[in-house]
């Protein structure tokens, strides 16, 4: 059944997924849509006068749509108007372009007003009855009565055989009346009896350039729904009715390829070369065809000019140098493969994975034997849609799931990701040991939140082996998802000795080698990002900046001074330098540590040895103070967990003055918090910090806790130094000490914390403070000594 004029049209209009070159035009929607059918009703049902007016006024609304300006010449042309149908081509020139569909259109109309159409060119021809039958059928024409045109024509015609003016318009009575097939088979029929005339000519390619597309369009629809006999009949048609109707040599190659009639598709690749030699697509076919023939020298012939080639657009030339590589692979030639793509540099698109993991595959395949397959040879794929003129096709590599994983894809980018998901996980299931449809996956599901799934994807395909088949890059982001750092950090490193790590992956590859264990690798990574920032290779956030350069400062510390001066120590950790334990005196103590890492970060597992001395200032109970105070230490803490701030420390209580006595000390502290760091991105923000400690005393038997809890906001201030932070909060504090008698007491309130953060550069965030704090608390439970009034000074270099 032929389909109608309206719905062939809005079929064109139609974008599709082709990468072509071209650009097409948006879906007619509203009423632009409402117009254009209208538009195609009235050219049907032949009321040509309404189809030019509502053709007019769709093109108003739309003047990009080509198919809008062919109705209208059609619609002209039906109404015996050819020069006014040659205006309104010319006018879509105009508009448009010189577009090959408005071209071809203009040269028939032209063609057919010069050879004299529908006028009797010779009226001595005919005489008597004849001659009046003849009148007849130009009388009836030209009222649009085609039936009656067409009958007396015919008429005079089975009579005189000879009037050729009598068989054109009966061929121009049938066009408009839009029964092209019987116009078409009228042309070759007036050909056949009187010879190749340049009316029927180019009424021929007028009425085929009709046809031809949807001929090519039947030819496409039959071949997705996988009969191969209907689509090589189509496709033939299309070729035969307009030889050079867009796709229709492409379906019918790969209509043959399909049908496993190998060759019929070499000759059809041929022909298709003949017609157009620059086209890129018949080259690439044919040496696939060849190829799978065994005519190994003629392959690789069709693959070296397909190679040659220039007029395709810059991505069909990386999937022909993808197809190519895909079948050097296949035949055990992995050389060739890398030839094939070599200088092919990324470009952002999905085919930059695609080469790399061919690149891989090619470079272990050097080091084994691969047998050749040809009964298995990857064939290259046609991915098509309709268009204004016919069926406009691009050839990819070798991909049974390609649907699928262009679906997912298109969603992907359009933030569907549910969509996305289901149609990788399709693609996945078809083509399992495609790494391409794997990384999608993978990305569509962190993109849809679900991490855990998309990390077990990640680790699914690290143990299938499949990674390795990745290029270095793709590995490593497949292993750094699977939260598989080691793996992460080798391939990582991998890229850097090949040379393809991009700036803006430096950063990933520092804290994979930092999550690996691998600190001095990590910080020197580090520091590059920091200097492509810099130099503007990357951009990073300033915040992003700002916290790369604070795990700078903590991987390069390898030593540091402490000292702090406290009414009432609070038992937080900005006072760990004070005497450790808890006192209901009301005292003012003071202290200094200086510690050395002998091992450096040694991967967030850090060692420290210290050295300690503090006395007390004052004492509102009258106890020991000055220089009889004095108490020293030396000890060693370690953080076992790099993940945990959970720190054990041992030490020798040394008396360095008169009132102390010797010691072993045992402790345990825990930290956590948010916030604590100094922020770049905002003015203010939130707060909150935990620290708790136990200890116990060895030779003097005696057991303490303590701990403290703030919440607050911190503010920077800006208008002084863009380094000094207030931190007003809430504070919930206590402690427990066996030689007190009211061992346990706990208190409550608000504080206020004032820190100026100094001494940064440019590979590191500050790393030195001074900070006061100053508290008032309630006491929940104890004595007087869990209220009151509490201040401390730190300084930490």
């Amino acid at each position: 059944m032929q389909a109608s004029a309206f719905g062939i049209a809005i079929l064109w209009s139609v974008p599709g997924m082709s990468q072509a070159d071209q650009t097409l035009p948006l879906p007619l929607t509203g009423s632009a849509y409402r117009v254009a059918r209208q538009a195609y009703g009235s050219y049907d049902s032949h009321r040509y006068q309404a189809s030019v007016g509502y053709a007019r006024e769709a093109i108003r609304q739309r003047p990009d749509v080509m198919s809008l300006r062919l109705l209208l010449a059609s619609a002209l042309e039906a109404q015996g108007d050819r020069r006014a149908a040659v205006r309104a081509i010319d006018d879509a020139i105009k508009a448009l372009g010189p577009e090959p569909a408005l071209r071809a259109r203009r040269s028939a109309l032209l063609a057919i007003i010069a050879s004299g159409a529908n006028s009797p060119s010779d009226p001595n021809a005919l005489t008597g009855n004849m001659a009046k039958t003849a009148q007849r059928a130009y009388r009836a024409y030209a009222k649009h009565d085609y039936d009656d045109a067409i009958a007396a024509a015919n008429e005079v015609l089975a009579a005189r055989p000879d009037v050729m003016p009598l068989y054109l318009l009966v061929i121009d009575a049938l066009t408009a009346q839009g029964r092209d097939l019987d116009a078409y088979n009228a042309v070759i029929a007036a050909t056949q009896r009187g010879g190749d005339k340049p009316g029927l000519r180019a009424r021929r390619g007028f009425i085929g350039a009709r046809l031809g597309p949807v001929a090519a369009s039947e030819a496409y629809d039959a071949l997705r729904r996988g009969d191969t006999d209907i689509a090589i009949s189509r496709a033939r048609a299309a070729i035969g009715y307009a030889p050079n109707v867009p796709g229709a040599r492409d379906l019918l190659i790969d209509a043959l390829i399909q049908a496993n009639r190998f060759d019929e598709a070499d000759q059809a690749a041929t022909d298709a070369i003949s017609a157009n030699p620059s086209a890129l697509a018949p080259w690439l076919l044919r040496g696939a065809i060849r190829e799978r023939l065994g005519q190994r020298d003629a392959s690789l012939a069709d693959f070296a000019q397909a190679m040659q080639l220039q007029d395709a657009t810059q991505q069909e030339q990386r999937n022909g140098r993808i197809v190519i590589a895909d079948m050097a692979l296949a035949t055990g030639d992995p050389q060739r493969a890398l030839d094939a793509l070599n200088g092919l540099d990324p470009d952002g698109d999905a085919t930059d994975l695609m080469i790399a993991v061919r690149r891989q595959k090619a470079r272990r395949a050097l080091t084994s034997s691969v047998a050749a397959n040809t009964a298995d040879l990857p064939m290259p794929q046609l991915d098509c849609t309709r268009i204004d003129s016919g069926i406009l096709c691009t050839l990819h590599p070798f991909d049974p799931a390609y649907a699928q994983y262009a679906a997912a894809a298109r969603a992907y980018d359009q933030h569907d990701y549910p969509l996305a998901v289901a149609q990788a996980r399709e693609a996945v299931r078809i083509a399992p040991d495609d790494p391409v449809h794997r990384l999608l996956l993978i990305q569509a599901l962190a993109s849809n939140g679900d991490q855990a799934e998309s990390k077990q994807e990640a680790a699914n395909l690290i143990e299938s082996g499949m990674i390795d088949t990745l290029p270095s890059m793709n590995a490593a982001y497949f292993a750094s998802n699977a939260e598989q750092p080691a793996l992460a950090a080798r391939y990582y490193n991998e890229a850097v000795r090949n040379d393809e790590l991009p700036p803006s992956s430096l950063l990933d590859a520092g804290y994979a080698n930092l999550n690996a264990g691998a600190a001095p690798v990590a910080a020197s990574y580090f520091r590059r990002g920091i200097d492509a920032d810099n130099n503007g290779d990357i951009s990073l956030q300033p915040q992003q900046a700002f916290e790369t350069r604070r795990t700078m400062s903590e991987l390069d510390r390898t030593w540091g001074v402490n000292a702090s001066v406290g009414y009432r120590p609070t038992g937080d950790q900005t006072t760990f330098v004070a005497s450790p334990g808890s006192t209901a005196d009301k005292s003012v103590q003071a202290g200094a540590e200086a510690y050395w890492r002998p091992f450096g970060y040694f991967d967030g597992h850090t060692i420290e040895l210290y050295a300690r001395a503090y006395e007390t200032l004052y004492s509102k109970a009258g106890n020991t103070t000055g220089t009889p105070s004095l108490e020293g230490a030396l000890g060693v803490r370690a953080k076992p967990f790099a993940s945990q701030n959970l720190v054990f420390a041992f030490e020798r209580i040394v008396p360095l003055g008169s009132a102390v006595q010797p010691d072993w000390l045992g402790r345990i502290a825990y930290s956590n918090g948010f916030g604590t760091d100094l922020r770049v991105d905002t003015p203010s923000w939130w707060t909150g910090q935990l620290y708790a400690e136990a200890g116990h005393y060895i030779t003097h038997p005696d057991n303490y806790a303590t701990f403290s809890g703030e919440l607050g906001r911190s503010y920077r201030l800006d208008a002084i130094d863009p380094h000094l932070v207030a931190f007003p909060y809430a504070v919930l504090g206590g402690d427990y000490n066996t030689q007190i008698n009211n061992r346990a007491s706990m208190g409550a309130g608000v504080g206020v914390n004032l820190r100026y953060w100094f001494r940064e550069d440019a590979y590191h965030a500050p790393r030195s403070f001074v900070d006061f704090s100053l508290q008032y608390r309630l006491k929940i439970v104890g004595d007087d000594r869990a209220k009151g009034v509490f201040f401390n000074a730190s300084f930490s270099y």
